[in-house]
């Protein structure tokens, strides 16, 4: 599975395309405290990082079809 993640760095939101319709994603921040957590069933989604302070976030896609986890980071302005 592959995924686009844009902007990145960001100073609101992200967009995250994937090439699967049904995926997980989690964003943690570097302690490895949770702060979002939903199942996607859709290509494409948004999400708001409006209310992060600027920083580095780390981003976990699961994906329901195959089974695999991508992780990317985030950078936060």
């Amino acid at each position: 599975p592959k995924i686009k993640l844009y902007p990145n760095p960001t100073q609101d939101e992200i967009q995250i395309s994937s090439s699967e319709s049904r995926f997980t994603f989690t964003i943690r921040n570097l302690t490895g405290r949770k702060l979002i957590e939903s199942i996607i069933d859709q290509q494409n989604h948004r999400t708001s990082l409006s209310t992060f302070p600027p920083g580095i976030y780390i981003l976990t896609i699961q994906f329901s079809e195959s089974g695999n986890t991508l992780t990317r980071l985030i950078l936060k302005q």
